[in-house]
């Protein structure tokens, strides 16, 4: 879907718009003069907007949510204004070159302070999930624009938004993924707050570095990263419990998400029954199995669709 985008001269006109928009929203204002746009794109399952818009405000409730067409995440970049987003009881303020990230799935309150100007990305929670195992931990925050990691990701989603139509048809796809990978590589996660304590989480996160080191390298089992952490079995397990996943569960993900990099690579053709060995997966077909549960297509699929 392509939208060579909507000039409003007034906030009913936005308001209707924004109505019909993929994340609806019910929009109001008491200027007198009002004025806004609105651009937005479909590639690779992502949404791309542009909007600016002077002083309004906004809310999505129960009504709004019920009515969009995907569950999503929503990243914004502020090229300008001043914004306040509330959810779940908590008010975040961006302004120019800050990053905002927030939940689609839950009710939200805006109120734009000053005129402003965005970039957006929504990303299906489904595809965030099929990345990074989780989208929680992603949510609820704003990047400072004074930090370099908003500078490095907000440079890049400006570029995306300015060149999409430029990338030939054929590379757009493996853009899009590689750009996924990037910006989710790239946010701060949330991860700490699921932990009782400091410690809880230092061993969860040592029990991750332990198994991202033998993926790839020879077969394991919980017993085998307990045993380097010197903590029990049980406990390993309520870590990742803690986490909302399961030890198997998530060495699976990373080894699926490994496998998926392999298939990216221009220059590689290494055999899926090769890749499913190096990666520890009992043969092929265990492996066919679990890429097609998560990203809805067969390694030799999936390998195909990228390089057509």
């Amino acid at each position: 879907m392509n939208s060579n985008g909507q000039t409003f001269h007034s906030v009913e006109s936005f308001a209707q718009a924004a109505e019909s928009l993929e994340v609806p929203w019910t929009i109001s204002s008491q200027e007198n003069e009002f004025s806004a746009s609105i651009r937005r794109r479909e590639y690779g399952g992502l949404l791309f907007g542009e909007l600016s818009y002077g002083l309004c405000s906004g809310t999505r409730g129960n009504r709004e949510i019920s009515r969009s067409n995907d569950d999503y995440i929503c990243l914004t970049v502020y090229n300008g204004g001043r914004m306040l987003l509330e959810q779940r009881g908590e008010v975040m303020e961006a302004g120019e070159c800050d990053i905002l990230l927030w939940d689609g799935k839950i009710p939200t309150r805006f109120d734009c302070l000053a005129p402003s100007r965005c970039e957006m990305i929504w990303l299906p929670r489904k595809i965030v999930e099929r990345r990074s195992g989780f989208s929680d931990e992603f949510e609820g925050q704003v990047i400072s624009g004074k930090e370099g990691i908003a500078r490095l990701i907000g440079a890049h989603i400006r570029g995306l938004h300015r060149e999409l139509e430029s990338i030939p048809y054929r590379q757009l796809d493996s853009v899009i993924d590689a750009s996924i990978d990037f910006i989710l590589s790239c946010l701060p996660r949330d991860e700490g707050t699921k932990f009782s304590n400091r410690h809880q989480f230092e061993i969860f996160s040592a029990a991750k570095r332990a198994v991202n080191e033998r993926i790839g390298m020879d077969r394991f089992g919980p017993s085998d990263i307990a045993d380097e952490l010197g903590i029990s079995v049980r406990y390993l397990h309520s870590l990742f419990h803690k986490y909302g996943t399961t030890f198997s569960n998530y060495v699976n993900v990373e080894r699926l998400e490994r496998a998926r990099r392999s298939l990216t690579l221009q220059n590689s053709h290494a055999k899926i029954s090769d890749i499913a060995h190096d990666l520890g997966f009992c043969d092929s077909s265990h492996l066919n199995r679990l890429f097609r549960q998560r990203f809805g297509l067969t390694p030799s699929e999936y390998r195909r669709k990228l390089h057509s």
